[in-house]
């Protein structure tokens, strides 16, 4: 059962002392720089080099007692690696957390120091394989771990977090308390910075995450910024560049359930070769918990934590394949006489996918299996999967079949075709061979001196489309139509972009992100710090139209303390000159300040809508685009006051608009 993380205080610096030994059957219990700590030798040729796994406890546990929880000797003594668990000093935090959040403790300096230190004392008193080092650690623990692998990439080559906070979440222990209940910095600037801090050490780092939705002492925002910091930090890491080489789209999704216990999620983050970089389970519904334990802060509902970062960092005997497979085609692509026999071959056992019509395949794609004969141009793009799930970069190969002249006119469709649609209508016009599409809207008939296409057509009115193709040859098709008949909504709705939307703080320390929307104050008679931006893009607006009436509907996650009420600041394009997020959104002019109130939902679920007052509307109606900021109305005190927002699906924020 999970039991809520005792508050944290400020660390007193521990000091470097003597290294002692004591055996005790296969677990060796020590002392190093001034911290002690517990190892487990798994049973067999001691002069065998073994992998190394740290593993850091979280707030009032211990070596022993976070041994026994996470049932991590048994799976050492079975696949025959190492495990290490340092020791938080009572001295050094009366919880006996780690001092994450202190500054001194996220270099090699102070804690971080210290635990490295005794990895060495392993490695000099016992056959340790320095090139597969891992560390991972729970809640403090967790956080712990993400500064070792940032810190000493030289020596970890992965990292597990479990409840744990992105690298530099906080920098005291003031801090601490706000980000652990509603998310830290920016994750994409604190990747970076963990790119910095790794410096010419820097090296590729996989890192696999586990938190519970249900965590009210570590917020499940924490999970999600700890996989976008470290999807960050890959991103320089592969080229030296930020360059979104690396994205925060997870390349596969997995939903599963513990038979008899708690449904989870399991997202996949790979590189461009296919390689898994960061493995994120959610626990649906799971509080503050190591996954899978037994006994004190660990829930055995949930999926088997320590099996899956074993399983992960090869610890269990099968080293984690990272490696794609190569798949090559012969004949490779070119120009040829007559039909061409083609077939795929792939260096390891995989799954090839295939598409023959130039679209980019993906795993719904058709599945090679065996030659093909090809006896028109083809162009051919595939690509496979091994067994591990690692992908390869899709491939191209384009056989030309040279058979005597061209006579055959392309064929072009629209997709989708003429009909009735509401509001708008988005159309593709696809064409079945390489080719130019000409196209008209005003009855004409398209030759070559009509417009070109070359990009989706968007009508919001009745319109007929005209369109036909000619190829390299000269040869062009009869001239198509569809006829779009589109009548235009009364009411139309726009959510709050993704994107742009946002969480902005007073100071640096308070953070902009985007993966939540949070106003209040943080307590300790502290005044209001963060403020919400919300962004709506408003150019599916029809040209000319008039703004009846609009209305504001916001929905509400999540409510510490006591808010009052929101007042809604307004700007036509947005705060600080464009639509990005920036913490000067905080205190950017705006058009319109105090422009109306919104009254705080009744329960955590609930929706509220407003009608926005004509000035709102009018100002909406100028731009194909509105920003608002929200600032909570709160009481001066100690305690914290806080009014989340939910950011996307049924519970986004949403705007209005009745049409005249």
């Amino acid at each position: 059962m999970s039991r809520a993380l005792p508050c944290l205080w400020v660390a007193l610096l521990c000091l470097f002392g003597s290294f002692t030994l004591v055996h005790a059957a296969n677990t060796v219990t020590g002392s190093t720089a001034g911290l002690a700590w517990r190892a487990t030798l798994p049973a067999g040729d001691a002069a065998t080099p073994r992998p190394l796994l740290v593993l850091l406890h979280g707030c009032t546990q211990g070596a022993a007692d976070f041994a026994a929880a996470t049932g991590m000797d048994a799976l050492a003594d079975e696949h025959g690696f190492i495990v290490l668990y340092p020791e938080q000093s009572s001295s050094a935090n009366l919880f006996r957390c780690w001092n994450w959040f202190e500054t001194i403790n996220q270099r090699r300096s102070g804690e971080a120091a210290a635990i490295a230190a005794m990895v060495a004392e392993l490695q000099r008193r016992y056959a340790v394989d320095a090139d597969r080092m891992y560390v991972g650690g729970f809640s403090a623990g967790g956080a712990m771990a993400v500064i070792m692998g940032v810190a000493y990439p030289d020596l970890f080559a992965g990292v597990a977090v479990s409840a744990g906070l992105e690298y530099e979440a906080a920098v005291n222990s003031n801090t601490a308390f706000t980000v652990m209940n509603s998310g830290g910095p920016d994750p994409d600037q604190k990747g970076t910075r963990a790119y910095q801090v790794m410096g010419s050490r820097a090296r590729r780092m996989p890192v696999i995450v586990v938190h519970g939705t249900g965590d009210t002492t570590v917020a499940p925002i924490n999970g999600d910024q700890v996989v976008r910091q470290w999807l960050q930090t890959h991103d320089w890491l592969d080229n030296g560049a930020d360059d979104q080489s690396v994205d925060a789209l997870a390349d596969s999704v997995e939903n599963d359930r513990v038979p008899g216990g708690r449904a989870f999620s399991k997202a996949l983050y790979q590189d461009a070769e296919g390689r898994v970089l960061t493995a994120y389970y959610r626990v649906d519904g799971m509080g503050h918990a190591w996954s899978g334990g037994s006994g004190a802060f660990t829930d055995s509902s949930g999926p088997d934590a320590s099996a899956l970062l074993v399983a992960f960092f090869g610890l269990d005997g099968d080293p984690t394949d990272t490696t794609p497979p190569v798949t090559r085609a012969n004949p490779a692509g070119g120009t040829f006489q007559q039909p061409v026999t083609v077939d795929l071959s792939v260096n390891e056992a995989a799954t090839t996918y295939y598409s023959l019509d130039g679209s980019e395949p993906d795993t719904g794609a058709a599945v090679w299996n065996g030659p093909r004969v090809f006896n028109s141009t083809t162009t051919l793009r595939f690509f496979s999967v091994d067994g591990a799930g690692n992908r390869e970069a899709v491939q191209t190969a384009v056989y030309r079949i040279d058979d005597g002249p061209d006579t055959t006119a392309p064929t072009t469709l629209a997709n989708p075709p003429g009909g009735d649609y509401s509001g708008s209508v988005t159309v593709r016009l696809e064409v079945d061979e390489p080719a130019t599409i000409y196209y008209s809207l005003d009855g004409t008939t398209p030759d070559a001196g009509a417009a070109v296409y070359s990009e989706p057509l968007v009508f919001s009115a009745d319109t007929l489309l005209q369109f036909r193709a000619v190829d390299a040859a000269g040869n062009w098709e009869a001239v198509r139509r569809e006829d779009y008949r589109v009548t235009v909504a009364t009411e139309l709705d726009f959510v709050s972009v993704a994107g742009e939307q946002g969480t902005v703080g007073l100071y640096y320390v308070d953070g902009v992100f985007s993966s939540s929307l949070v106003a209040g104050d943080p307590g300790m008679f502290n005044g209001e710090r963060r403020r919400i931006i919300l962004s709506f893009d408003l150019s599916a607006l029809p040209e000319g139209a008039v703004l009846a009436e609009g209305r504001l509907r916001l929905c509400r996650a999540r409510l510490v303390g006591a808010v009052q009420r929101l007042d809604v600041d307004a700007i036509q394009g947005g705060f600080g000159g464009n639509a990005a997020l920036a913490r000067g959104d905080y205190s950017a002019a705006a058009d319109l300040f105090n422009a109306f109130t919104v009254p705080v939902p009744d329960g955590d679920g609930a929706c509220v809508t407003v009608t926005l007052p004509a000035a709102v509307t009018a100002l909406a109606a100028e731009g194909d685009r509105l920003q608002m900021r929200l600032k909570a109305v709160t009481a001066v005190d100690f305690q914290r006051d806080e009014l989340s927002l939910g950011t996307s699906g049924a519970m986004a924020a949403v705007l209005t608009f009745r049409l005249q």
